[in-house]
This record gives structure tokens, sequence and C-alpha cells, in this order.
């Protein structure tokens, strides 16, 4: 989803060229504009009942079993090597655990895409904001250079880049220009 006000994606990055921003946020094949939404980040509280004895500490894996979401969980205090499978209805049920699965499913989902693989050359990213009218010069030179047409092109180039099934835009022409 690509909201109207999407430009606070780059208000953090102005320092940044469209290339670094590209290669920073995507770096290791995993969204960090999506990690760190409110919605997948632990919250000190979250954190603390994580690492307590008996609670889920990492997520693993995850397969249906008897027709059932599961995942598969450590959890704090059992021996090295030990692992469980719980029904995610339950894992849910806690809301770090399911932030966890939330996470464990983006990273899962990069992988499955090739995104984990799709390398972040330079000749790589120039190639995708070239697809969306941004030159290899004006993608080298800051963002904060940029007018609003180009900082949408590089809002929506970077929305592209995992290369989305569907995406969502609300009222996605606003400051694109006419070039």
């Amino acid at each position: 989803y690509v909201s109207q006000h999407s430009m606070h994606h780059l208000e953090t990055n102005l320092h940044l060229t469209p290339k670094e921003y590209i290669q920073t946020r995507f770096f290791l094949g995993r969204d960090k504009e999506l990690a760190a939404m409110k919605t997948m980040k632990l919250t000190d509280e979250e954190e603390n009942a994580r690492l307590q004895r008996g609670n889920v500490s990492e997520i693993l894996g995850r397969a249906v079993k008897g027709g059932e979401l599961c995942y598969e969980v450590k959890k704090n205090g059992d021996r090295p090597g030990v692992t469980k499978w719980e029904p995610a209805k339950f894992l849910h049920r806690d809301s770090y655990c399911k932030k966890m699965c939330l996470n464990f499913d983006e990273t899962y989902k990069a992988m499955q895409s090739g995104l984990d693989v799709r390398p972040l050359t330079s000749m790589e990213v120039f190639k995708h904001l070239a697809d969306f009218g941004i030159s290899t010069e004006l993608g080298d030179s800051n963002i904060r250079r940029m007018s609003g047409g180009q900082k949408s092109r590089l809002v929506l180039a970077a929305a592209m880049w995992d290369k989305p099934h569907v995406i969502c835009l609300d009222e996605p022409p606003n400051y694109i220009d006419n070039e």
C-alpha cells in the first residue's frame, strides 16, 4: 500500500542518494520500512516477555499440520536444538508472538519471492530506478535535491522493488511530473 502521504518514507533519508536509499532499505532482502512499523516491532515490554523462561524466543519455520498453520518455535530454557510446533492461533494470543510470526512471514515471503537473492548492486538499482524515470545521474544525487514528482517516483520504485503481485495506491498522480 502506498498512501497519499507516502513522502514520510524519505524524510529521514534525504541525505542519501536514491541508489543508497534502495540499497539501505532492502539490505539482506528485508524491507526496513516494513520492519519498523508499530505492528511489526516488539516493544520493550514485549521484548522482556520474549526473554522470560518458557516463552517463545524465536520462530524458526512454518508449515500446515493437520490443516492448521503452525510455527516451529524455540523457547527460552529448552535444551539447545529442541524445537516445538505450535498452532498459529495459540501463538497469536500473545502480542509479541504475533509480531514474531508476522516478521517471520515477511522474511519467508522475501525468500520465496527471490528478494533475498535479488542483487542490490548499483547496476541493478539504477536499472530499476530507470524503469520509474529516474536517471543514473539523478539516482546518484541526494534525495533532498529531487522535485516532488521525482520523490513520488522514488517512493513508487521502492514499493515495487520486491515485485509485489498487487499494490494499492492512494492518489498516485499527486506530485508526479508529466515528463
